[in-house]
C-alpha cells in the first residue's frame, strides 16, 4: 500500500529542525561527522545559500523526514536523505523519493551511502538505484605511541 507523503519547500526558518533532523542521520547512518545541532545549523543555512534546496517531507501535517538536494550539479545530487525511524519500514521513504523524482523532474540522480549504512543502501537498491561508484578513503592512523 503506498503512501501519501507531501512536503514544504524548507528556507532558512526550517533550519534549527533541519539541523535536527541531519544530527538523527549522522547518527544513524554511521557518519564520522560530528558537528554539533548549532553546527549544522549554520551549514545547512550555507547549504540553502549555495546551490541547495532542502525538502521537508510530511505525512498527515507531521513532519517525518527531510531531502537536501545540490540542484547545481548534473545530475542532482542527493546529499541527504532522511526518514525519522518511527516513519520508516511503512512505505514513506519510498513515497518520498519518488514524490521527490516527480517534483524535481528528472531522469537522473545520484547520491552516495555510507557502507556502514547496510540498511539505507539496501533501501536505495529496492527504490531502483544500482551502484556506480565505490568512494574509498584513506585515513593515516596516528599512533601516539611512537
Amino acid at each position: 500500500m503506498s503512501k501519501e507523503v507531501s512536503f514544504v519547500v524548507a528556507s532558512n526558518v526550517h533550519c534549527a529542525e533541519l539541523a535536527i533532523l541531519n544530527k538523527q542521520l549522522n547518527d544513524s547512518g554511521g557518519c564520522n561527522n560530528d558537528m554539533s545541532v548549532p553546527e549544522l545549523k549554520n551549514r545547512m543555512q550555507e547549504f540553502l545559500t549555495s546551490g541547495y534546496k532542502a525538502i521537508i517531507f510530511e505525512a498527515d501535517g507531521i513532519h517525518i523526514g527531510y531531502t537536501l538536494v545540490a540542484l547545481n550539479k548534473s545530475p542532482i545530487f542527493v546529499r541527504h536523505f532522511f526518514i525519522i525511524d518511527k516513519f520508516r519500514r511503512q512505505g514513506y521513504g519510498t513515497a518520498a523519493f519518488n514524490k521527490l523524482v516527480e517534483f524535481l523532474e528528472v531522469d537522473k540522480i545520484d547520491l552516495s551511502v555510507l557502507v556502514s549504512n547496510e540498511i539505507g543502501l539496501k533501501f536505495w537498491m529496492s527504490c531502483g538505484l544500482k551502484p556506480y561508484e565505490v568512494f574509498l578513503h584513506y585515513r593515516r592512523e596516528i599512533n601516539s605511541t611512537k
